[in-house]
């Protein structure tokens, strides 16, 4: 969705867990009243969600896809970790690392993460560098769980076996 965006040359801007909706299996993007078309004249909002505002959107200068990769690092932060991304505003890389392994943030989205929310706008991640990392961890979180339900379901039947 928004690479796509990027591609028609749109940055959302605002792109929260309350902006996306998930509907039998679908995923939806909402809220598009920051969304700005690249190369525009007309002066952006200078509005956001905080802990989600890259820190150019903060100083209300001109729009570029590195900002939807700040929010896609917040969002990514709030999906795994269920903290709010405020919690990130001013602090260090390093921090930003440390406070990730304390979460037990796997390396590879930590990697992501911190990528994301880099500073500067020139430095953070592309969009396909972001997929593509998402995508090679999914497998792991699939075999993961697969793993987790294999011995959630032994235990029960040893438990039915045994009473």
């Amino acid at each position: 969705m928004v690479s796509n965006m990027h591609s028609l040359d749109y940055v959302h801007r605002d792109l929260t867990a309350k902006n996306i909706l998930i509907h039998d299996g679908y995923a939806f993007l909402t809220d598009f009243e920051l969304a700005y078309r690249l190369g525009e004249d007309i002066p952006p909002f200078a509005s956001g969600t905080i802990g989600y505002m890259s820190p150019e959107q903060k100083r209300n200068e001109r729009p570029y896809v590195a900002e939807d990769m700040y929010t896609l690092g917040a969002l990514l932060y709030y999906i795994v970790s269920l903290e709010h991304p405020k919690a990130l505003s001013d602090i260090s890389k390093d921090e930003l690392e440390e406070k990730l392994r304390s979460l037990h943030f796997p390396p590879e989205l930590t990697k992501a993460v911190v990528g994301c929310l880099e500073p500067v706008p020139e430095e953070r991640w592309s969009i396909y560098r972001l997929i593509d990392t998402v995508e090679a961890f999914l497998p792991t979180v699939k075999e993961r769980r697969k793993y987790q339900v294999q011995k959630t379901v032994r235990t029960i039947g040893k438990k039915l076996v045994y009473s």
